[in-house]
Formats: structure tokens, sequence, C-alpha cells
């Protein structure tokens, strides 16, 4: 999000312009001197609320305190025993993603 390349939406995920939530960010360390892109200034999330009514374990509650520059409160906690003690027992490697399926912004983008 400071980058530039994207914001916050209410599944507390970077949400970019071309892909919304299917995006893996990468870092790299230097310093070496670079100006920074600006942030964007459109807003992607439309507050639809769709990845929370999709979170099979209501993690993604307490909307009222999203905030487009921090995101908002996911319990971690819940969603860290879906994915690791519930799913990846019956699945093996696996991950939940159904807020990042719900989200509707960058959707049908290769």
């Amino acid at each position: 999000m400071a980058s530039g390349i994207g914001e916050f939406g209410l599944n507390n995920l970077l949400l970019t312009p071309e892909y919304g939530p299917r995006v893996l960010v990468g870092a790299i360390v230097t310093n070496a001197e670079f100006m920074p892109d600006p942030l964007l200034d459109e807003h992607l999330c439309d507050l639809c609320y769709a990845c929370q009514e999709y979170c099979p374990v209501n993690a993604l509650r307490g909307a009222e305190s999203f905030d487009r520059m921090k995101g908002w409160a996911i319990d971690k906690t819940k969603c860290y025993h879906h994915v690791y003690k519930v799913l990846e027992p019956i699945y093996g490697h696996f991950s939940c993603g159904m807020c990042i399926k719900a989200c509707h912004v960058g959707k049908g983008k290769k």
C-alpha cells in the first residue's frame, strides 16, 4: 500500500487495480536511493462486505473500524485455527482463501 501499488481492502489484504487481492508481495532490502511512487489515489474496495460474508469462521468482523490506510482488525486466531487446525489436517498443505475468492476487485484478469 505504501508503495503505491494498491490499497487495503476490508479483507485486510492488499488490493491492486489489476488483480485485486490475488497478488504475492515480496520485498528487496537495499540502500539504493530511489523516488517512491505516489500512493494510489483511487478506492478499489467498494465496501461490498463479500469477504466478510464468505469468511467461514467470521474472522472479518468489526468493519466499523475499517481505515483505508491501515485495513481493519482481523481475528487472526480464528483464521489461523481454521487454516492450520481444521483444513490442513484434512487436506495437507492448504489455505482457506475464501476472502480472496469473494473479492470482485480484479476478477477475470489473467
